[in-house]
């Protein structure tokens, strides 16, 4: 498991993150033949993004709402005990 942010990572997935850090380095020297390197941070954007992505395309559609829904729209316990002795 690997933690990135607020994130973590399935070893199975880090094995497919490492192979797209490579592509996008080769990506990069390709494109780019006279300087040195990749940015530290520019190729640390481009894992978060993809991991965002992985994060997000493995999630259920609506997943997380109905709760946010539910505690928004129910009255406090407070709230409602005041309505009920009156």
């Amino acid at each position: 498991m690997l933690r990135l942010d607020e994130m973590v990572i399935h070893s199975l997935a880090i094995e497919g993150l490492g192979l797209f850090v490579l592509s996008t380095v080769e990506d990069f020297h390709k494109r780019n033949p006279l300087v040195a390197g990749i940015s530290k941070e520019e190729l640390r954007e481009a894992v978060r993004a993809i991991a965002r992505g992985l994060v997000e395309s493995t999630r259920p559609p609506g997943a997380g709402e109905e709760t946010r829904s539910y505690q928004r729209n129910r009255p406090s316990c407070g709230t409602r005990r005041r309505h009920e002795g009156r």
